[in-house]
């Protein structure tokens, strides 16, 4: 098979695994009659709206609106084909969701005053991606480097140190960690605010803005880092130590090959599979970042906001952010598919 056969087939696989996975979440939330008690309120609601909102209907009693009110909502039920089963409809909504159609939010709204449940998501994805996904990238590169200093000495100062400061990062909550950091550097020592995205009101001058965004970044940016870097850093020396202890790198060593090259060459080549592994899944979970971290910060990014679709029991918007994991979660697989292929040739060599 060739390369970009292998490509074509995995992208084709992984599209029907998106699809079935949304579809069996439209099966289960239809099953249960929430899309269709949803969109009937919808319906009623902009009826209603239609009818009180018409010059023609002014002066009308209160009984006549409602009839009215009910018969052109029932005219839009029907032409909308909810008086179908649902089962009949579920085609059209599998669309609707890969064609990124989410439907109307029922009670949020996105600060450009839209009630489309992509415009909300999306415009709350940008600031999760930039707090989360750079305080990811930074932990990544921090573990990585350490789990690679001491995955060559096992057993020195420097691993227990190390190792010892990774198992304390790793094992604290990073909601408790940014209270704490609030508690010392916002609250006692006043040099950094305590949360939120951009100071109210903004400054109106875009450096002046970009500056002030990094500054209310940079608290939860560093609380990221300190709980981040424990965790990688620990799996990296244990995946190094591993490689470290393979035939190869001794043959390479008894040949002279210097030190750095058999690190890094031979070494951490090796390694970078499931290292790049454990760093994509952690970038692609950190698209959603933490529903309560981002909530200590009041950082008004995808986990504030699933916060608040549950808490308001906006259903729609919650089964947007469904729908977007799977398309990052199968687009990560793709992603990581191309990594394996430029890293292991044995990947490389069975696609052919």
């Amino acid at each position: 098979m060739s390369y970009s056969r292998f490509l074509l087939a995995r992208a084709a696989t992984l599209l029907i695994v998106a699809v079935i996975a949304i579809s069996v979440t439209l099966l289960i939330v239809g099953g249960f009659g929430v899309m269709d008690e949803l969109a009937v309120d919808e319906i009623r609601r902009e009826a209603r709206r239609e009818i009180v909102l018409n010059p023609e209907f002014r002066g009308l009693s209160r009984d006549e609106i409602e009839r009215r009110t009910e018969a052109l909502a029932q005219d839009w039920i029907v032409g909308a084909g909810l008086d179908k089963p649902f089962y009949q409809r579920a085609p059209r909504y599998l669309l609707q969701v890969l064609t990124w159609d989410f439907g109307r939010a029922q009670f949020l709204i996105s600060d450009s005053g839209s009630r489309q449940v992509k415009d909300i998501i999306l415009e709350r994805l940008p600031r999760t991606a930039l707090l989360f996904t750079t305080g990811s990238i930074l932990s990544i590169a921090v573990g990585l480097a350490l789990g690679l200093l001491i995955g060559k000495n096992p057993g020195s100062f420097q691993d227990k140190v190390i190792t010892g400061l990774a198992l304390i990062s790793y094992s604290m909550p990073l909601w408790w960690i940014g209270m704490i950091m609030i508690l010392v550097f916002s609250s006692h020592l006043g040099v950094l605010p305590p949360g939120g995205f951009v100071s109210i009101p903004p400054p109106e001058d875009a450096l002046l803005y970009t500056l002030d965004v990094f500054r209310h970044m940079l608290l939860p940016l560093l609380t990221i880092l300190l709980v981040g870097f424990g965790g990688m850093a620990y799996v990296t020396r244990n995946i190094i130590l591993g490689v470290f202890q393979q035939d190869y790198i001794y043959a390479a060593r008894v040949r002279g090959i210097p030190e750095r090259t058999v690190t890094y060459r031979h070494a951490l080549r090796a390694a970078s599979p499931p290292i790049v592994t454990i760093a994509g899944f952690s970038l692609v979970f950190s698209i959603f970042g933490a529903i309560i971290s981002e909530t200590v910060f009041n950082w008004k990014g995808m986990g504030l906001l699933f916060w608040e679709a549950v808490n308001m029991q906006d259903v729609p918007v919650v089964l947007g952010l469904v729908y977007i994991s799977i398309f990052l979660y199968v687009s990560l697989i793709f992603i990581l598919d191309l990594t394996y292929m430029l890293l292991d040739p044995r990947v490389r060599s069975g696609s052919r």
